[in-house]
């Protein structure tokens, strides 16, 4: 059984070697696994990075968060956990809510202010940088009528501090 399972082992990586070759996003994470793990290859860390960056490099979810994990525990490379709170994040950032933050890109370019902003809000609250800064955008120009005035301008300032605080340097300046 275990002769068998090795042939199985080596034919995949033999398929997943070609698919890479030809810039097969699925094949770049697959061979980065099986590196990752010693999966009928001998396990080689910095292969699995070097296949699990190409992966990420076209938009891979799963090649993002086995960078990220690589990075927070120090696996095959100098651990850093800025980088990996990075990756991790991305990682979320990808998920189905994104399309909550096309939805309100979307009412906010038909006028849909009031709309656009609950959304934003939203988005804020999770965590999304964009979101806090175009929440912010809206209350800072009084596009909307939510809110009071005075209290707009206080909101304002509490989501242009959190987007600043993840490093938009826009959100920087409007402070």
């Amino acid at each position: 059984m275990a002769r068998e399972s090795l042939r199985i082992l080596r034919k995949a990586f033999e398929y997943f070697q070609k698919a890479a070759e030809q810039s097969w996003v699925d094949g770049q994470l697959h061979l980065g696994n099986m590196y990752y793990n010693g999966w009928g290859v001998r396990k080689d860390f910095k292969m699995a990075i070097k296949y699990f960056n190409l992966a990420s490099q076209s938009g891979h979810v799963l090649a993002f968060y086995n960078l990220a994990d690589m990075h927070a525990t120090g696996t095959g490379m100098l651990r850093s956990c800025p980088t990996a709170v990075e990756l991790y994040k991305n990682v979320a950032e990808r998920g189905k809510w994104g399309e909550r933050m096309m939805e309100a890109h979307t009412d906010y370019r038909r006028g849909r202010y009031d709309e656009a902003l609950m959304k934003y809000l939203l988005l804020a609250e999770l965590g999304y940088e964009v979101a806090q800064s175009n929440a912010a955008y809206i209350m800072d120009r009084k596009e909307t009528e939510l809110y009071n005035p005075e209290e707009m301008w206080k909101r304002a300032l509490v989501y242009w501090s959190r987007a600043a605080a993840q490093g938009y340097s826009a959100a920087r300046v409007r402070l």
